[in-house]
């Protein structure tokens, strides 16, 4: 999704880019800005941050603490300076509003006397005595040197009280938006970094056998292991998920980063010990790596790793379960579904359960599997765009084919699309991380 941004040389152009944008765009909508000083030390620490930034992670590289340091500075820069382009605008017009108006408004007179004065009532008559009696409450006393007598002297001018105008609140106003957009940017920078919690969620499937109703299946994706989640927190999660004793346990693609973490990783997951067994499928970032390592590290771990293939699971009922793994399209652009329908049919060759439960790396799979009435479809690869809206991605409305993050019905089949375990960007906001855990149920 962000991958170019935060990879190699195309993060330095990106943020360069995004940078001198926001400078221009400020320039158009808020040139006083420019004239104060405090902008201009925070233009010149913006420059040092991402020179820093990048030189560190040049020079030290994603293996050490300083250059993984340097990444995540990196990686925040874009983020920050994508919310700030979106919230100048606003300042702007608010600035442009209080521009107009007057730098002060009259003060009417009773908001330049004195709260005793205010409640003050015009004196009856026999009562002229009163103004003097509070001339002298209020007078300093001063006595003179050269006579015994005592002078007293007038109190001090009344100094009106500073009146909240409507230029002061306008300019207020203009620091809402960038004060919001700093505050979404750190909120989603720590939800990055969370800790992974195991989400139970009920899945209505509308296909689903009465016999397999109350099925638990802990789904596992997208894991990027290596980049930000690392083995202590797969364990952490996955003892979690023991002690929540699912039926059976699915790798939907993108596990590991670093081949070498792959059989220290599986071993983690096999530890769950799921009464049905463990089963997989491939993601593309598994083809960034030697897929030919990768599936004899599954072999050799003993997890079914399933590309074009099924297997057939007795599930101590008299419904058998079907689980089909396909191959991911890996660079594949444009409609995937002729690809993925390919796949779908020839894992379907060998397949002799009575429930199809389809693992597929991209829920793009849902089209081919619903024309093929397949029951069930998980899948991952979208991390639900990384951004939320109660329970749904923010960026659904702008996808062709939907199904970015969560349960969703097409025709007969049941999809679930997971925002993942783990992320290349650090950075979420109302989509966090997740190890979902998904109890069946049919649509009666």
């Amino acid at each position: 999704m962000i991958y170019p941004l935060v990879h190699g040389s195309w993060s330095a152009v990106g943020v360069s880019a995004l940078w001198l944008t926001n400078v221009g765009l400020a320039r158009i909508c808020a040139r006083s800005l420019f004239a104060r000083a405090w902008f201009r030390r925070f233009l010149a620490v913006s420059v040092l941050g991402i020179a820093t930034s990048h030189a560190m992670w040049a020079l030290f590289g994603s293996e050490s603490v300083l250059g993984r340091a340097g990444i995540t500075m990196a990686a925040a820069s874009p983020v920050f300076l994508v919310l700030s382009l979106l919230s100048i605008p606003f300042a702007g017009v608010f600035l442009a509003f209080a521009k107009r108006s007057p730098k002060s408004e009259p003060s009417r007179p009773e908001d330049s006397v004195d709260e005793l004065d205010t409640l003050a009532e015009p004196p009856a008559v026999g009562a002229e005595f009163v103004p003097s009696l509070v001339l002298s409450l209020t007078a300093a006393p001063v006595i003179s040197d050269k006579a015994s007598t005592v002078v007293l002297e007038a109190p001090p001018a009344l100094v009106s009280r500073p009146r909240l105008t409507r230029r002061g609140l306008l300019t207020g106003a203009a620091a809402i938006a960038p004060a919001v957009a700093l505050g979404a940017g750190l909120q989603g920078f720590r939800r990055g970094f969370s800790k992974v919690a195991v989400r139970e969620r009920t899945l209505v499937v509308p296909s689903l056998p009465s016999d397999l109703v109350g099925l638990r299946i802990l789904q596992l994706s997208d894991v990027h292991l290596g980049v930000y989640r690392q083995l202590g927190d797969l364990e952490v999660a996955l003892e979690e998920a023991a002690r929540l004793r699912p039926d059976l346990v699915v790798l939907t693609g993108d596990f590991v980063e670093h081949g070498n973490l792959l059989p220290d990783a599986l071993r983690l997951v096999r530890g769950v010990s799921p009464r049905l067994g463990t089963f997989a499928c491939l993601g593309n970032h598994e083809y960034f790596q030697s897929v030919v390592d990768i599936r004899k590290t599954y072999e050799r771990e003993g997890i079914p790793l399933l590309v074009d293939e099924s297997a057939t699971v007795a599930t101590g009922t008299k419904t058998r379960l079907t689980v089909l793994g396909i191959d991911d399209p890996r660079w594949i652009r444009g409609d995937l579904r002729p690809t993925l329908r390919d796949s779908i049919e020839a894992s379907l060759v060998r397949a002799s359960g009575d429930f199809p439960l389809l693992l597929s790396h991209r829920p793009e799979a849902i089209f081919p599997a619903s024309e093929l009435d397949l029951g069930l479809v998980l899948s991952g690869h979208t991390h639900g765009g990384q951004i939320g809206f109660s329970g749904k991605s923010a960026f659904e409305p702008l996808s062709r084919d939907g199904y970015l993050w969560g349960p969703y019905t097409r025709a007969r089949t049941g999809l679930y699309t997971t925002s993942g375990f783990g992320h290349w960007y650090p950075f979420r906001l109302g989509c966090e991380s997740e190890l979902p855990l998904l109890t069946l149920s049919s649509a009666a």
